[in-house]
This record gives structure tokens, sequence and C-alpha cells, in this order.
């Protein structure tokens, strides 16, 4: 498989740098050149929809080229590492690299509970039963995304983000979301909207890239994009993109071996392709020698020390608690293998590791004249 490194200058963290310059707000990063000439002819209705796991491999392998999702698709961009929705979407909501904002992997160990919380629903990792309710972990990571900056600096816009319902007022399907924005578009005021949709990662989690189920999936959602490039108003640009692609994927059950378990003092920790271990003081060697022995084929291993000193996470002020969520060593993918840490979680499809299918995601835009 293809390894790819995230391009800072051309990821989307540098989408929502984009957005910030179109409104008047600090740039602090490269934007993207594409959606600069868009947004510099001043369109009124301005919408970014991102469809969560949508890689240019997915698109590839579901959709002819003639479907509107892939004619309109005018570059690539990559995502940011790891190419993790918690790490991706932080980073375009935030406007800030992952090692600023804090929000590094889908679970994080949290020191003050010595539990590894699930960042965006504060339960234990290990133990979903378990909700962290003592836990002010979320709040140690906050941040204010860009769409509330710019309503707050700009009262001319009228800015709204439409989410699934896990959030309150939230829709229960893309194509109400799809609604909601040919509504809106037609609307007298100047607009700015952020819509967030699960699939087809939860998908793909579930069957994989190219089964029949993902398909039906991808052109379902290609069908609404279409309906709504059809159906929107004048002076309307729409901007469509991916937090990550994903690959297909086997597991690898070595952590609750007898012998891994004699490294780790504490369970591991981050993402099934982007994992960390905490050894047992002295375990260093024997830890090196079965990496050596049974994974150096299928991870790349990196110590805890040096992980935020490689391209991996680019350059910028550190989050306070940054050093404190990895352990010892990190290992990451770069084919097909995942680290499975729970028995009961399985998955034919996943990312967060380093290959071009998980790295690389579509730029999508659609532009209705004044």
């Amino acid at each position: 498989m293809v390894i790819q490194y995230p391009n800072y200058e051309r990821s989307i963290l540098n989408i929502s740098q984009s957005i910030l310059k179109a409104y008047g707000l600090e740039v602090k990063y490269p934007t993207i050149q594409e959606i600069d000439c868009v947004l510099n002819t001043k369109p009124k209705h301005v919408m970014f929809i991102l469809l969560d796991g949508l890689g240019t491999n997915i698109l590839k392998q579901n959709l002819p080229t003639s479907a509107a999702l892939r004619k309109q698709q005018i570059t690539k961009l990559t995502s940011i590492f790891p190419p993790t929705t918690v790490a991706a979407t932080t980073a375009f909501l935030s406007g800030e690299l992952p090692r600023t904002n804090g929000h590094i992997s889908w679970m994080q160990y949290d020191k003050e509970t010595d539990i590894n919380t699930v960042v965006f629903r504060n339960e234990d990792y290990y133990d979903t039963n378990h909700k962290v309710l003592t836990s002010n972990f979320p709040a140690k990571l906050a941040y204010t995304n860009i769409f509330t900056r710019i309503k707050e600096a700009r009262s001319d816009v009228l800015v709204e983000e439409l989410w699934p319902d896990f959030r309150i007022n939230g829709y229960m399907s893309f194509d109400e979301q799809v609604d909601r924005l040919i509504e809106i578009s037609k609307t007298k005021g100047q607009t700015l909207n952020y819509c967030y949709w699960t699939n087809p990662d939860e998908t793909i989690h579930r069957h994989g890239e190219n089964s029949v189920t993902t398909r039906l999936v991808v052109e379902h959602l290609n069908e609404q994009f279409e309906r709504l490039i059809n159906s929107v108003g004048p002076d309307t640009a729409i901007f469509l993109f991916a937090d990550h692609g994903l690959i297909n994927v086997e597991p690898l059950d070595f952590v609750d071996t007898v012998e891994f378990q004699s490294f780790l003092r504490q369970a591991p920790s981050l993402e099934s392709r982007a994992c960390t271990f905490f050894l047992k003081k002295g375990e260093e060697e024997r830890f090196l020698k079965y990496y050596e022995n049974n994974l150096a084929s299928h991870f790349l291993l990196v110590k805890g020390t040096d992980y935020f000193s490689t391209k991996l996470f680019g350059h910028g002020p550190d989050h306070p608690l940054l050093h404190t969520f990895v352990g010892d060593y990190v290992l990451i993918a770069k084919d097909k293998y995942y680290i499975r840490l729970i028995k009961e979680l399985e998955y034919a499809g996943h990312h967060a590791g380093l290959t071009k299918g998980e790295m690389e995601i579509p730029l999508i835009v659609f532009t209705r004249k004044k």
C-alpha cells in the first residue's frame, strides 16, 4: 500500500483558513487557493458540507465518473494525522492543528482520572457503560469553533450549523439536511452553513470500502448532492469534502496475549491504527524485540518522546496536556492491519493509519451564479 503523509499546506485544516480569511478573521496557516477564488467573488450563500469518511478512494470505488460528486471534484487534499474524525473534524472546526487543540485521537488517556476517555462521548473506552461524569476532560480540550467566531464577528451573516440528531435539534438524515440547505439558499440575507453527516464512515466500518451496502449508501449521498446542486437558489457556493478516507482492514490479536501483556503497565490508547503503549520499567528491550519479530512489516514504530517532533503533526504551539496522551511508543499502521484492543470490536474498514486511502480526501465545488 502507498504511504502518504499529511500536507499541512493543502489539508482539511487549510479549508478552515480559507473560511476565516473570507470573513475577515485571523489566519494562521496557508489557505486553499481554489476555495479562495470562489469566496473572493462574494457569493451570497456559502455552504461547507463534510461527509465523514468520503475519501477519494471511496468515491472512485463506488461511483462512476459521471456521478455528480466525481464530476464536481476539482482537486485532492489530505486529512491531518491521524486521519480520524476526532482529530480531523476538530482541526477543521478549530482552525488549529491537533497538537494545538489537543484532539489527537478517538480515545485519549486522561491522567487525572486514569481513564482512556472516548473524547467525543466522555466515556471509558474499555467500559462503555462507564460515563466519566466526574471528569472535566472535555473542558480541558474546549475551543471556540470558527463558525461561532464568524457569527460573533459578522452580524450581517446568518451562520447556521447542521448536525445529525446526536445533537439537540439535529437532523435524522442527510436528506433532511439537504432540504434545509435548499431552503436557506432561497432566503434574502447573506448566509454561511456548515453541514456534517456521519456516512459513509459508519457504513464502511461495518461493511468495508467497496461492499454492496457501502455502494448503495454512497450512491444515495450522491443523489442527495445532485438534488442539492439542482435546487439551490442563485448566488450559492457549495464546498463538499471529507475528514478522511477508509480502507479494508484485518485485525491483529496480540494485545491480549500473556507475552504482550507482560510488557504493559496500563491499557493501550489513541487508535487501533495509531496506538500508543505504556511499558513497564525494564521491558523496553523485550518490547522492541517483539516489534521487530512480529510487527515491523505492518507498523511504523515511533518513540513517544519523538512522536510530536515528526512531520506527522506539523508545527505550532502545543496543548498543555499534549504529551500526557502518549506513552513510551506508538505503532502506526502502514498496511491493512489494525490492532484489536477490545475483543468484541471488529471492523471491515478503518482509518487513522498512513495509507493513501485513509489520507487523501476530495474537494468538491459547485457554484450557481447570480
